[in-house]
């Protein structure tokens, strides 16, 4: 199953940080969204000073030879050995590493990376395309996120702000190979002829040459034929924000040069773009106004050894039967392979794709059809032409029976069994309303109710606040307000108030209900009051009562804002409130009873 995962941040890194909008969609015979939720990443100034000396002072300097045009009068003074310079390469790169890995695992972007693994599965093939023009976004080392790590068939592509599908040629099945147009430019102190050779060597391929030609011929070659793939070696690199491929000694090319008969190219069909060359990220982003459906650069300076590996390690995976996207994976992480002698080789290749861009496969641009029928027969027997006894048939058809009740009933059965648990919990069977509540989320994965009455056992009666806070987490991903409200109440208790406050405004866009918006607004002015903002923190309590006045809790915080604010007869009228609403028999109220009393009896403030 292909799953799409698009990330798209708003803001920053160094100073306002980024507001995060995700989607999730299973792509099937019809798209569906599984997933549309918000949420925010922190400004992180040490990670973006970071990652700039990184790529400018620690890998730059390295010294090793790439596809970079480098002028011959030009002498860099490098200190030190090459060994010292990598070393202090590597240890800058685990340094950056560390920084991005602490990132994400900030509490502000807590709820959306929970919500965002479990709506995906292990073995789920994944595209996660990040949707932004942010260059210190697109040089981030993502891959070395640890959810790539947990979901294998997962890899990191950037997609423009405007994806739009394009008039293209349909597809033919009476292809009889790939027509790839190779690009061979200026290739001074590297070997292009390894890269040749290796596109040689393709089965299906039609592949024409053009080595160091002017830009007459190359636009001809555009203009004259159609291409399946357009690849290009040689030195390049971005000026400023724009991308330059040297086709021979004496010229270059941008995107600009050439972009009507790109544009014509990918009208014919084009479907794929490879630059293996160094700093390709200026030449991706012009090349986003003609929705090449897929493309490869590399981010960086790319040593010409570590571009001649990558062709090799991807040419055979792809042509060899693995999907686009994870054809570039396997190729980029055989690359970890030389980075003793080529620090950060793997973090070079990106994928930079059209968003409405089909998968692509390396049989479907030859035009050779895949017969379902025989892939079936080979990955689903019948149950009637294997070797297994009568019982173990019998067995095998009751399960598959039980399995298909449950996926029918388990829905509808759910709420039933979540009312017997909370029956059970009113009759203070706890052990019994546990297991109700368990039973009720296995018949119904997506059910909340019992994640929330889980959560409320372990609050309430168990006083394990770890558990609680875990369970209602569970009930709020799962869509329910209430869940939200409680997460940030146990928030505040940790003194987490960057998770309160993103669980706050989540159940303050969910809820429908007055009294679950006023416990929110009241969690709110709590986490304002303990952070000193008395002005907003007032203005939220209040419009907690006007929604719920009988709220002991909205009244004795209130009454503790009065008080810092000097008003301290209107204080007193609100420490009556909490009394008059308080319940004894309610241990979370004892607090507030307990200082409400004190205060009024002896008029002495707070401690």
């Amino acid at each position: 199953m292909t799953k799409l995962v698009i990330f798209r941040p708003v803001g920053d890194l160094e100073t306002q940080g980024y507001s995060v909008h995700l989607v999730i969609q299973d792509v099937g015979d019809a798209t569906q969204t599984l997933l549309d939720i918000t949420g925010c990443l922190p400004p992180n100034p040490e990670l973006a000073s970071h990652l700039r000396l990184h790529w400018l002072q620690n890998y730059r300097l390295l010294g090793v030879p790439s596809r970079k045009l480098e002028l011959e009068s030009v002498e860099i003074d490098y200190e030190g050995s090459i060994q010292q310079r990598i070393k202090e390469c590597q240890v800058s790169a685990n340094g950056l590493c560390d920084r991005l890995k602490r990132w994400f695992d900030s509490p502000e972007f807590y709820h959306l990376n929970l919500q965002l693994r479990e709506k995906l599965n292990p073995d789920d093939s994944i595209q996660f395309l990040l949707r932004t023009e942010d260059s210190q976004l697109l040089k981030l080392p993502w891959q070395t996120w640890d959810f790539f790590e947990h979901y294998p068939l997962a890899e990191f592509a950037r997609i423009p702000l405007q994806c739009h599908p394009t008039n293209r040629l349909l597809k033919s099945y009476h292809k009889s190979s790939i027509k790839i147009l190779a690009i061979l430019g200026h290739s001074y102190g590297i070997d292009v002829e390894v890269d040749r050779r290796m596109l040689e060597n393709l089965p299906h391929a039609e592949i024409t040459f053009l080595v160091e030609k002017t830009h007459q011929e190359i636009n001809d070659q555009l203009w004259d034929k159609s291409w399946d793939i357009i690849f290009f070696a040689g030195h390049s690199e971005t000026v400023g924000e724009t991308g330059r491929i040297y086709i021979n000694p004496t010229d270059y090319l941008t995107v600009n040069e050439l972009w009507f008969a790109l544009k014509k190219a990918v009208e014919r069909g084009l479907n794929l773009a490879i630059f293996n060359s160094c700093d390709g990220l200026g030449l991706a982003q012009q090349l986003d106004d003609l929705h090449i459906p897929q493309m490869i650069v590399m981010r960086e300076l790319v040593p010409d050894r570590v571009a001649q590996a990558f062709l090799k390690y991807f040419l055979t995976a792809f042509s060899q039967g693995q999907p686009f996207h994870l054809a570039v994976r396997e190729a980029r992480e055989r690359l970890q392979g030389m980075e003793s002698e080529f620090p950060c080789a793997s973090w070079l290749p990106l994928i930079c794709q059209n968003l409405v861009a089909e998968s692509l496969s390396w049989n479907e641009l030859a035009g050779i059809r895949v017969s379902t029928s025989q892939t079936n027969r080979t990955l689903v027997p019948n149950i009637n032409t294997i070797g297994l006894n009568p019982w173990f048939k019998l067995t095998a058809i009751l399960g598959l029976s039980c399995l298909i009740s449950y996926i029918l009933l388990g829905s509808r059965i759910a709420p039933w069994v979540n009312e017997l648990g909370l029956k059970n919990y009113h009759d203070g069977k706890l052990l019994n309303a546990e297991f109700y509540y368990r039973l009720a989320t296995f018949l119904d994965f997506n059910y909340a109710n019992p994640h929330y009455n889980l959560g409320y056992l372990w609050d309430k009666d168990r006083n394990d606040l770890a558990r609680a806070l875990e369970n209602y987490q569970r009930a709020a991903l799962r869509g329910l307000p209430e869940g939200y409200a409680q997460v940030a109440r146990l928030s505040i208790l940790n003194n987490n108030h960057s998770a309160a406050l993103s669980a706050i405004y989540q159940c303050l866009e969910l809820t429908p209900y007055e009294a679950v918006k006023a416990a929110c607004l009241k969690n709110l002015g709590w986490v304002l009051l303990k952070d000193g903002n008395l002005i907003e923190a007032e203005k939220n309590l209040r419009r907690a009562i006007e929604l719920e006045p009988d709220s002991p809790h909205s009244h004795c915080l209130l009454a503790q804002v009065l008080e810092a604010t000097g008003r301290q007869q209107e204080a007193r009228n609100a420490w009556k409130n909490t009394l008059n609403y308080s319940q004894h028999r309610i241990p979370e109220q004892h607090n507030c009873i307990g200082w409400a009393t004190q205060r009024l009896q002896t008029g002495k403030n707070l401690p």
